[in-house]
């Protein structure tokens, strides 16, 4: 979700909270500063490319993509510069960034058919943060979204909330055409382009930043829907730059559809693309997995029948689920989690229980991330939705816990492979990876409690989840708080 604190966004939000669970609030935050040293790089001024011929369009591989070897951390951000705290993300090592603040606007450039205005301030302003993401080496996933009133299926107050006309299908790949040749070479190189966002989302009348396809509740029809643009857009796309990446919207997925809850609409929007024949008509599956804090050092997520005591972050279930829909069908893609956060429901402040769970909470959700081979796993957000806590950093630059927590996941876990799972030791999560030749273990308990965990040999190093180090010997005991153990070569 885009979850700015504004009232527009925040009015749209109301429309589907309704699902999540009340949560418990706290003491008041306490603080964890730190201070990192300023990278000067110069700004690339707002450029604009000319259109440029169009090329072949080469059908999807198909081919499952799996982690290993490159750095999967991502977080979302309100500006890509120095006002997004872009400086500490790259040195907590994010390589990847969500622009959704800054999303490519469909009604806002060509809010009359085929007059388009790519000089906008707006625009040029895009422009700028997509050059500063392609300078800095980061791998950009930009949001188009915004569908204009002219284009509308379903007639309504605003220009954007709303799934796009049938008859309009064309009109939309013609403008994806032109806009991924502008911006899919230098100095912008945009690949990975997101169709929308959090396209399972009830339609509602005004302005809305979500992707608002889903029509009378009906999700699965409204998912086959989409994927019937889907099919129309992506060879457009290919087109314009065959090596750009077309990515779902984020799914929602509120609901876990195999195990249906009458309080809970299924989560079929994705059943729906698939049957539509739309399987090769994008290249990465996408989705949202949040979980909510439930006092002390425990989350848990009922929609999904998980919680940090048995299965852990809810984005293991819906990987899960989204691959075994893609493989009913005869394809298996790469899987990005474009939202992920551990939700503080309601909090004006952040308890500093709750912050301890939040940093416990990105250590395993991303290396679950990475042992279920997501292509990517992103935080939201890096200044965090309002009434939630979700921020890894504050306004000021100040960090918390759990952007340490962060930081050393992407230390230990970069160039990582996972290997497999060890049972070994009952009670305890215990993720194998590969570190380019390093063995390296995540643990934790998942009932939170102290237990002992033999090892099979005696580590060089045991390191805690904000990278301090820890007794190495070949037992140890660890609770909630994950471990990083590293053996010899």
């Amino acid at each position: 979700m885009f979850k700015k604190p504004i009232s527009k966004a925040f009015a749209s939000i109301l429309v589907y909270i309704t699902v999540f669970t009340l949560c418990t609030n706290g003491l008041p935050t306490i603080a964890i500063f730190a201070t990192a040293p300023p990278i000067n790089h110069p700004l690339p001024p707002s450029v604009r490319n000319d259109d440029g011929p169009s090329t072949i369009y080469l059908p999807a591989t198909g081919l499952h993509w799996r982690s290993g070897g490159d750095n999967i951390m991502g977080a979302e951000v309100t500006s890509i510069d120095e006002a997004g705290h872009l400086t500490k993300l790259e040195s907590a090592n994010v390589r990847w960034l969500r622009n959704n603040a800054w999303a490519v606007v469909w009604h806002e450039v060509e809010p009359n058919e085929g007059q388009r205005d790519w000089g906008s301030q707006r625009m040029r302003d895009t422009e700028r943060q997509m050059a500063i993401a392609a300078q800095r080496g980061m791998k950009l996933i930009q949001i188009v979204r915004g569908t204009p009133q002219w284009a509308r299926k379903t007639a309504g107050s605003g220009p954007t909330c709303g799934p796009i006309r049938e008859d309009k299908f064309y009109a939309f790949a013609d403008f994806m055409r032109e806009l991924v040749q502008r911006y899919s070479g230098p100095p912008f190189n945009v690949r990975y382009w997101e169709i929308g966002n959090e396209v399972d989302a009830p339609s509602v009348a005004g302005d809305n930043v979500f992707g608002c396809w889903t029509e009378n509740n009906d999700l699965y029809t409204s998912g086959r829907y989409y994927g019937e643009m889907l099919k129309i857009i992506y060879p457009a796309i290919k087109a314009a730059a065959p090596d750009s990446q077309v990515v779902l919207a984020g799914m929602l997925l509120n609901c876990d559809p195999r195990r249906p809850n009458p309080n809970c609409p299924s989560a079929s929007f994705f059943d729906g693309i698939m049957d539509s024949g739309a399987g090769a008509a994008f290249d990465v599956a996408n989705f949202h997995a949040y979980d909510y804090w439930k006092g002390k050092l425990t989350y848990a997520n009922e929609n999904w029948y998980v919680a940090s005591q048995n299965v852990g972050p809810s984005l293991i279930a819906k990987t899960d689920y989204i691959r075994e829909v893609m493989s009913k069908h005869g394809f298996s893609k790469p899987i990005i989690n474009t939202e992920y956060a551990l939700l503080c429901y309601g909090c004006a402040t952040s308890p500093s229980d709750f912050e301890n769970a939040k940093a416990i909470y990105v250590a395993q959700a991303n290396a679950a991330a990475l042992a279920k081979g997501l292509m990517s796993n992103v935080w939201y957000s890096v200044l965090g939705w309002t009434g939630y806590q979700t921020h890894i950093l504050h306004y000021d630059g100040n960090i918390t816990a759990a952007y340490n927590a962060l930081r050393t996941s992407t230390d230990k876990l970069s160039q990582s492979a996972f290997v497999r799972e060890d049972f070994s030791n009952p009670g305890v999560r215990a993720y194998v990876f590969d570190r380019q030749g390093t063995p390296v273990w995540v643990i934790w308990s998942l009932g939170g409690e102290r237990l002992p965990v033999n090892l099979p040999q005696s580590p060089d190093a045991v390191s805690d989840l904000y990278g301090q180090w820890r007794p190495a010997g070949q037992q140890i005991f660890v609770d909630a708080f994950p471990v990083y153990v590293e053996f010899p070569k």
